[in-house]
This record gives structure tokens, C-alpha cells and sequence, in this order.
């Protein structure tokens, strides 16, 4: 995606001028194409993902582009079930058959606020706040080029792996894929010491301010950054863990278990694309799940 400096100017002049709210407008879109080792002892297990970045003044949240979509391609695949149903009674939807593996996080992150949410989908959505760390980056001198975008080049030790990043100065928000924020600039490409996780860049997208949405509603947050309200189950840290970790050892069990206390209820658009596999080699290698 070609990227003129004219846009640049735009996304500048925004973050400048726009005023903190809560929630946060969306205001800008950054896509990445994540490759990731999932597993060194098998040379060739890289899995790859398309992620976006929504970006608001303050705020961001990172996202599976592919699990948006997919869960789009369910909901269209549904309605149209309903729409041709002849059969007496409530229409019979099939559960969505051609769902791929999609990352089950989101990761919300409040610059302003020093405060990093994850909602995860095991089953049922989770959101518990991780501890927001700050990231002590060595600043080079070293420049490149991204679609016209010049970047400049940062080292950190983060989350148990070395990382490098490429931020555009001219693009002053504070945040980037993943958990990766604090430079003077949006990151736009990342990537650890082994290139065992590569972030890497894809395009960026202006968006169109919108107004914020009624707060007893769940928002839209491809346009309002903010936390799910009612459709969500809150939890700590150590508790997201447990979770994990009993899905791990009895899928089975642990899906009877959460549909049942979801009152029988199945949210096939997410449940298409659930990773339930532990991985050997994760992002975080400080996060023993």
C-alpha cells in the first residue's frame, strides 16, 4: 500500500490536535503480517497471520485481520441460512465449516492510562488487565524506508526476547504491534533477534473520525477503542491462566464446561477460528502457561 507524505500530514495534525476521550475514536489503521516459529523444534512451523492495529490518539488495539474476516464470512454464511430456511419453527443454522486457525486475543492498550487489557475468546470472552511495562528502547541512528515512510531504528529486551523495531517519527503514536509501544513514532515493523516473531509491515490506513457510540451498547472497535462491557467475563491474570491451562489438558471437558455455564450458547463466528493447541515457543516467553 502506497502511503503519500500528504497522509502523513493528516495523521500528524490529528494526534496533535484532538482532544483525550473515553472512548478513544479510531483514527488510523496499521496492518502486519505476523510469521512466528510456533514450535524451534520443527524448523518449518511457521505460522502466519494477518494482524491490524487500530490507533486512536491515546489508545490502540491489536487484532487478528483474518479472524475479523472470518467472523464476517459467518455472520453472512448465517443470515443467509436463516434467509432460505423452509422448514417449520426457528430456522436450523449448521455450525460454519471453513474456519482456519486465528489468533484468540485482543490486546487493548492505554498509553495515557499506563494500562494493558487482553480479551480472549475460550469459548467464552475473557478480559483480565496484564501488568503494562514499560520498554527501555536503545535509540539508533539507522533510518529505512517503508512505502515511503522513513523509520528509524530501536533495540529492546522485551517479554524474554531481543527485539528490533522500525518507527516513523512522523507518525507520533506511542504504540505498535502487539505489546511493543513507547517510541516516539507508531511501530511499523518488528521483529526478535531469531526472527522467530516477525511483525511485518503491510499498509496503513486513515480512517474517518466517528462520533462515540451510546456507552450502554457494545461499540464497534474497528471505530471506538474501548472495553467490551457486556460480552465479556472478567477475570485476573492468574485466573486466564488456570483457564489455559485446563483446556489444554481436556478440551472436551473444558468446552462442555464453559458452553454449559454460558447458559448452552455456542458464538459459532469466534468458536470457528479457536486455536486450542498450546504453543511450545510463544511471543511471550516470560508468560509460563
Amino acid at each position: 500500500m502506497k502511503f503519500s507524505s500528504a497522509v502523513i500530514l493528516i495523521f500528524l495534525f490529528i494526534a496533535k490536535s484532538t482532544f483525550a476521550q473515553e472512548p478513544d475514536t479510531v483514527i488510523a489503521k496499521a496492518f502486519y503480517t505476523l510469521h512466528h516459529q510456533q514450535d524451534k523444534a520443527i524448523k518449518d512451523s511457521i505460522y502466519k497471520e494477518n494482524m491490524v492495529l487500530f490507533i486512536g490518539k491515546d489508545a490502540s488495539l491489536f487484532s487478528s485481520f483474518d479472524k475479523i474476516e472470518q467472523m464476517e464470512t459467518v455472520t453472512r454464511y448465517e443470515k443467509e441460512q436463516a434467509k432460505n430456511w423452509t422448514g417449520p419453527g426457528l430456522p436450523m443454522i449448521k455450525r460454519f465449516a471453513g474456519g482456519r486457525k486465528t489468533t484468540s486475543s485482543d490486546i487493548f492498550q492505554f498509553q495515557k492510562e499506563k494500562k494493558t487489557f487482553t480479551k480472549e475468546f475460550l469459548i467464552i470472552n475473557y478480559l483480565y488487565e496484564e501488568p503494562f511495562e514499560e520498554i527501555n528502547w536503545d535509540l539508533t541512528s539507522e533510518t529505512k524506508s517503508f512505502d515511503q515512510i522513513t523509520c528509524q531504528k530501536a533495540t529492546a529486551t522485551f517479554k524474554g526476547r531481543q527485539w528490533t523495531a522500525w518507527f516513523a517519527p512522523d507518525i507520533p503514536f506511542e504504540t505498535g504491534p502487539w505489546k511493543l509501544h513507547g517510541l516516539p513514532g507508531l511501530i511499523l515493523e518488528a521483529y526478535d533477534a531469531d526472527k522467530e516473531v516477525q511483525f511485518l509491515f503491510a499498509g496503513l490506513e486513515s480512517v474517518k473520525p466517528v462520533e462515540s457510540e451510546q456507552a450502554d451498547e457494545e461499540v464497534d472497535n474497528s471505530k471506538i477503542i474501548t472495553l467490551p462491557k457486556k460480552t465479556v467475563v472478567k477475570i485476573t491474570l492468574a485466573e486466564s491462566k488456570k483457564l489455559k491451562e485446563s483446556m489444554y489438558k481436556d478440551y472436551k471437558g473444558f468446552i462442555n464446561a464453559q458452553i454449559n455455564a454460558n447458559g448452552g450458547v455456542l458464538d459459532t463466528k469466534q468458536y470457528a477460528g479457536l486455536d486450542v493447541s498450546k504453543i511450545n515457543n510463544p511471543i511471550d516467553l516470560t508468560d509460563n502457561k
